[in-house]
């Protein structure tokens, strides 16, 4: 894993190293295992409670890979917990450009627009996090709670019923 201390012009400068010398399988393989141990650090640290250092080991492996869209993600988690909504949305909207085939982020995002009230863009994202994963139970569930917000029992109705046949308990 990386080191506290381990700076990131040094990481960069090593891996431009290893290009310049002709070892571009060896500066991938390198980025790789930076990009994965900064990742998992910073889960580490997620998971913890501590935001800071987890926003650190998130950007270094985005200082690797800028469209690195699990970091990105985690990036927008750190930042609604801290309150900033804003630039929570904005991460989340770089992670789904980065990779729109990941039915948790749009999930997340639609999250987040039925807080902030935008109903019809919440919507539209729990949809899409339904069309690219049938069984997201999640996106179900916050569809559920988007109509009952707009008091159409129904169709509210009819997404907890689909919730519950993907996982009974």
């Amino acid at each position: 894993l990386l080191q506290d201390s381990l700076d990131y012009r040094a990481l960069t400068g090593l891996v431009k190293a290893y290009k310049h010398k002709g070892n571009n399988h060896s500066a991938s393989i390198y980025r790789r295992k930076v990009v994965e141990s900064s990742y998992i650090e910073g889960l580490e640290a997620l998971q913890a409670g501590l935001y800071p250092q987890a926003q650190k080991h998130f950007e270094t492996a985005l200082g690797v890979v800028p469209d690195y869209s699990l970091a990105l993600n985690r990036l927008g988690d750190i930042q609604l917990a801290l309150g900033d909504s804003s630039a929570a949305l904005k991460l989340y909207r770089r992670s789904i450009e980065s990779d729109p085939h990941f039915a948790a982020t749009h999930n997340t995002l639609g999250e987040l627009l039925l807080a902030l009230g935008q109903l019809a863009q919440a919507q539209a994202a729990f949809d899409q996090a339904i069309d690219l994963d049938i069984n997201h139970i999640d996106a179900y569930l916050g569809l559920g709670r988007l109509y009952e917000l707009q008091k159409k029992w129904n169709k509210s109705a009819a997404q907890y019923k689909t919730a519950l046949l993907i996982d009974p308990e």
